[in-house]
Order: C-alpha cells, then sequence, then structure tokens
C-alpha cells in the first residue's frame, strides 16, 4: 500500500513539473466539443464547465445556434 501511495506522489509530482513548464512557455491546449453524440450536454452546461475550469478560448467549428446563444455574453473568445 505504502510504495502504491507513493508512486502516486511522484506521478502527481511529474505532472504538475510538466504543467509548470508548458505555463512558462506559454503552451496551451484545448478541448474538442464534440456535437454528434446521442446524449449531448446542453450547451449552458457545457460553457459553464469551461469558464470553471479557466478556458478564456473556443474554436467553433459548427455555429449551431443553441451554442452561440449560451456562448452570448460569457466573455469566451
Amino acid at each position: 500500500m505504502r510504495m502504491a501511495q507513493e508512486r502516486v506522489y511522484w506521478e502527481i509530482l511529474v505532472l504538475i513539473l510538466v504543467l509548470m513548464n508548458m505555463a512558462q512557455k506559454g503552451t496551451s491546449f484545448g478541448v474538442n466539443w464534440g456535437t454528434m453524440a446521442t446524449h449531448q450536454l446542453p450547451p449552458e452546461k457545457v460553457v459553464k464547465m469551461l469558464k470553471d475550469n479557466g478556458f478564456n478560448k473556443l474554436k467553433l467549428f459548427e455555429a449551431e445556434e443553441k451554442i452561440l446563444a449560451a456562448l452570448w455574453g460569457r466573455r469566451l473568445r
């Protein structure tokens, strides 16, 4: 049990170091918002999750009316 716990600590440490390195270099990452799912989340919920997790940019590949309405006034670029 102790070895498994130590391994988790090391993995977390490596993840933190990688993220710090990415932040220093200005590296960014994105999230795909799939619109072809059978059980789609409401656009308002997706926009809230994006904002809650610190995203401030979004690239749309499909400008659906419901998505655009959810994004309106939410300060996402």
